[in-house]
């Protein structure tokens, strides 16, 4: 795939989206925008052919931070999330599970993929009321991978 529709599927609609909702939520006073980004935002990702993915996640992250300096004085937080490996059937069905077992050994302290709600159980807090203060942030979902 091009690196512009790369950019296409996971930066523009971050931008669009925020921009057009934006306004309303500030109007409102009240406002949560949760992203989604990669550990390739900080690892640089694992391969060249994942250079375009990369980088659009990163222009994501850089969005988030952006938008979350202009929402902040009107109550709108943006924050993202930063998931490892999840235990999706995609990886499941894609993946050897000899790789995946090799990389959950070497690469994650927790020893284990992430189910899809942990991650989901993390959007549902950024979103919710009992988030008050955390903006601009990026929440790493990766069980310690970040640490490396």
């Amino acid at each position: 795939e091009s690196l512009m529709h790369v950019f296409e599927v996971n930066m523009r609609p971050v931008f669009l989206l925020s921009r057009a909702v934006m306004p309303h939520m500030a109007r409102r006073g009240w406002g949560r925008i949760v992203n989604v980004t990669s550990t390739g935002v900080y690892e640089g990702g694992f391969t060249m052919t994942s250079a375009a993915y990369e980088s659009s996640k990163g222009a994501v992250a850089v969005l988030t931070k952006m938008f979350a300096r202009y929402g902040a004085p009107h109550g709108v937080l943006v924050n993202s999330v930063c998931p490892g490996g999840m235990l999706t059937r995609m990886l499941t069905e894609q993946t050897p599970a000899e790789m995946i077992e090799k990389a959950v050994a070497e690469l994650i302290p927790l020893g284990r993929l992430a189910h899809s709600s942990e991650v989901a159980n993390m959007v549902a807090w950024l979103v919710s009321d009992e988030n008050s203060y955390a903006t601009g942030s990026e929440f790493d979902i990766t069980g310690g991978l970040a640490l490396h």
